[in-house]
């Protein structure tokens, strides 16, 4: 019979061993930050899905450190739940698959962060397993490619994934029926050809910003659309605050090799918080790390058409106008096949 004395003890120790166990299982970073892991082993995919893993970053010094930026493979998404760690503080980094080529990868994401000069990376390993395919198309890498294609969505062989993110003005200018409305018709006219390598996210500005739908597989079409119908105008107009909180969510799910773009789409009524020329600053800097910036303009003031049409110049994207609903069929995908062709 063991006597209680010893269960005690056997207890204490094997606590002693969980806990040992938890702060090795720590991967440690410079700048007295950890992971939960540096890699993951995702198996067998099945070809087409998209699969996802959260690694934990945890801030263990004394003071903020930001995320920068992230070299991500172009068939992943990085996504991250906050740019600032205060001290004490985690964040999940999450990293989703979404590779089409079977067969077995290995991949590094490189991350960049505040807290020191060096890059940190997370390894990545999985085998995708192809569809069950016609045995005269199992050795066609086009084919291949394009197994999650529908009719009418973009060829996987022509173009790159996209991350797109919408930057709508919702002010109460934007209430006319040549404003906004043909704004709403021409993205959902867009999201019927984008495909699940896709990435569709939905910023609103006006009296104040708002998230409206966090990046999104566009292969989610109807919880998409469902976000683009329920658009509605109201309040001031806030463009300076609506552009950085646009760059945030574009950085946090860069797709490196593919089509990064900020797509605005206002009548040029802009209330910035920055001169034209730290804007236009801004705008170039973010166009130079592969983050453009294009314009979709309503309306017809000159003064907001000239200043719309600098924007997309410094940001490497498109000026786009839209006066009728037979402008707003192909405009955007026009746009989004010129700025993704491989």
């Amino acid at each position: 019979m063991i006597r209680p004395r010893y269960l005690w003890f056997l207890f204490l120790n094997l606590s002693f061993s969980l806990i040992t166990w938890k702060v090795s299982a720590q991967f440690h970073l410079p700048g007295n930050l950890t992971l939960n892991t540096d890699a993951h082993e995702f198996g067998n995919i099945k070809q087409g899905s998209i699969v996802g893993f959260d690694f934990i970053l945890t801030n263990h010094s004394a003071i903020d450190v930001y995320l920068q930026r992230s070299v991500v493979p172009e068939d992943f998404s990085y996504i991250y739940g906050a740019d600032k760690i205060a001290p004490g503080e985690s964040t999940n980094i999450r990293i989703e698959v979404h590779r089409v080529k079977p067969g077995h990868f290995h991949e590094l994401v490189n991350i960049y962060s505040s807290a020191g000069k060096d890059v940190f990376a997370v390894h990545l390993t999985g085998n995708i397993i192809p569809l069950k395919t016609d045995s005269n198309m199992a050795e066609e890498p086009d084919t291949m490619a394009r197994i999650k294609e529908k009719p009418g969505e973009l060829l996987v062989s022509l173009y790159k994934p996209n991350n797109i993110v919408f930057l709508l003005d919702v002010s109460e200018s934007m209430m006319r029926s040549d404003r906004l409305p043909l704004v709403k018709l021409a993205m959902k006219n867009l999201l019927n050809s984008l495909r699940s390598i896709d990435r569709v996210s939905i910023i609103t500005y006006a009296s104040g910003v708002n998230v409206l739908l966090p990046s999104t597989p566009a292969d989610q079409k109807e919880a998409i659309a469902g976000k683009i119908d329920a658009l509605r105008a109201r309040g001031n107009t806030e463009g300076g605050k609506g552009i950085r909180a646009a760059y945030k969510v574009a950085h946090s799910n860069f797709i490196s090799g593919g089509n990064n773009e900020i797509v605005i789409a206002t009548d040029g009524d802009f209330d910035l918080d920055k001169s034209n020329d730290i804007l236009y600053k801004y705008i170039r800097h973010n166009a130079e790390e592969g983050i453009i910036i294009s314009v979709v303009g309503v309306g017809n003031i000159a003064r907001a058409i000239a200043q719309m049409q600098a924007i997309a110049e410094n940001g490497s994207g498109s000026y786009i106008h839209i006066a009728t609903k037979e402008d707003a069929e192909e405009v955007l995908l026009d746009e989004i096949r010129k700025q993704s062709k491989k």
